[in-house]
């Protein structure tokens, strides 16, 4: 509504000053007023890459159960922002369809009959910013591209050592009662299928 908060020295909300809101980001672009007030309590950079993350696994736990964030309010503190750090728990995820955006979306109305609402309402409203899928589109743009003096973009390698490991210990491996080598195999077919709907949705073109 065209209204804009930041928090004072004991986290009270207060209305931002208009010296706040007069920001240019790292490329001399002129931020929108929500941009500069949301990076002002939380990591945005942190945002986007667990993002990515349960964008990329659609994680049914994106909206419930193991999604944690962060905050160190003490003196001195490293964290002062609100801050996602190391995403866990995927054994709900990377299953059946790899297609159309989900961690952005509302659980359809199947899903919930089944399963309660699970969806992600960070996510929802934040897909819904201009800078914030900006912010997205360009992460993974970033991932997905080699650097000077590397073959592969770093998905790709990831993958790739993925399978270098299967094949390696494909004896070893086999012998697990837990699955197959099999099934690790079908699981990273899954994945690169994801990555190329990733691409289609998050590639810079």
């Amino acid at each position: 509504k065209g209204k804009y908060y930041v928090f004072d020295s004991n986290y009270n909300l207060k209305k931002a000053a208009e010296a706040q809101l007069d920001r240019t980001g790292p490329e001399g672009d002129v931020l929108c007023p929500a941009q500069i007030v949301a990076d002002m309590a939380v990591d945005l950079d942190s945002f986007v890459d667990v993002f990515l993350v349960y964008e990329l696994t659609m994680s049914r736990d994106v909206g419930e159960g193991s999604f944690f964030m962060c905050a160190d309010f003490s003196d001195p503190a490293n964290i002062r922002k609100l801050t996602f750090t190391a995403p866990w728990d995927f054994e709900w995820s990377m299953m059946a369809e790899t297609t159309g955006s989900y961690a952005c979306e509302f659980n359809s109305a199947k899903f919930r009959s089944l399963y309660g609402e699970r969806s992600n309402p960070w996510f929802i409203i934040l897909m819904k910013q201009d800078w914030f899928v900006k912010m997205v589109k360009d992460r993974w743009t970033e991932l997905r591209t080699a650097k000077t003096g590397t073959k592969t973009d770093a998905v790709s390698r990831i993958i790739s050592e993925e399978r270098s490991v299967l094949n390696k210990y494909e004896k070893d491996l086999s012998r697990s009662q837990e699955g197959s080598v099999k099934d690790a195999r079908k699981l990273m077919d899954w994945v690169e299928s994801r990555v190329k709907q990733m691409d289609k949705l998050y590639l810079n073109k």
